[in-house]
């Protein structure tokens, strides 16, 4: 009785994960801006600007270097019900956001300008985005630890070099503008990322099913 629960367990597990790979491929190709973002005004992310929380000093920097706080932003894939929170703040003069909040657990920050044809420059303080080169002419990279004043000294360099090629920033600058940003992001890079991510963890789940259940249909069953 115990291994045929086991079975249907796994076998369950392994429709499953069918399906949620067919999905994610579905959305990949024909929805790659399904990422889900919005304004926050919950109890967690007022904590995410708290004078006394661990985003403060990066808050502080970014201000004195011309930002402006615009609010902070919600961000949800397809599949998942957790949001992603972070603090949005927006430089005027360099038609630039920043985003500040944790990301794989950690604190960091990073810069986001966008163009009017789609082509995107994004650069963190940490190396903790990964993956293949950057399709252009999305411009992905970062500084390692760099402070506000660095990453941004380094973010517009690229910005520099792909405004030389007669590419006109966006001007959108309130909270909307923020919104538009993250669409022409994940119409780029970001989603197809995303899109890796979640088939591979699919087809991995998928597989362990199929082994384990393959498995078991060829151990012997005892009787007493």
């Amino acid at each position: 009785m115990a291994s045929q629960i086991v079975l249907a367990v796994l076998s369950c597990t392994g429709i499953a994960a069918l399906a949620l790979l067919a999905l994610r491929i579905h959305r990949w190709i024909h929805e790659p801006s399904a990422i889900q973002t919005g304004r926050d005004q919950s109890d967690a992310s007022l904590a995410l600007s708290d004078p006394d929380g661990p985003h403060a000093a990066v808050l502080d920097a970014l201000q004195e270097l011309g930002f402006e706080l615009l609010g902070a932003r919600w961000q949800r894939s397809p599949f998942t019900s957790i949001k992603s929170r972070e603090v949005v703040l927006v430089h005027p003069e360099h038609a630039c956001f920043a985003g500040v909040g944790s990301f794989e657990l950690e604190p960091g920050f990073y810069l986001l300008s966008t163009f009017e044809d789609g082509a995107a420059v994004r650069t963190s303080n940490s190396a903790a985005t990964r993956g293949g080169p950057t399709p252009g002419p999305t411009i992905r990279g970062h500084v390692s630890g760099g402070t506000p004043a660095e990453v941004l000294a380094v973010h517009q360099l690229r910005v520099d070099r792909l405004a030389a090629e007669e590419r006109q920033l966006s001007r959108e600058l309130d909270f909307e503008g923020r919104v538009a940003a993250c669409a022409t992001w994940n119409e780029g890079l970001a989603s197809t990322e995303m899109g890796r991510t979640e088939a591979r963890l699919a087809l991995l789940l998928c597989l362990v099913s199929i082994a384990a259940l393959g498995l078991m249909m060829l151990t012997p069953v005892t009787t007493g």
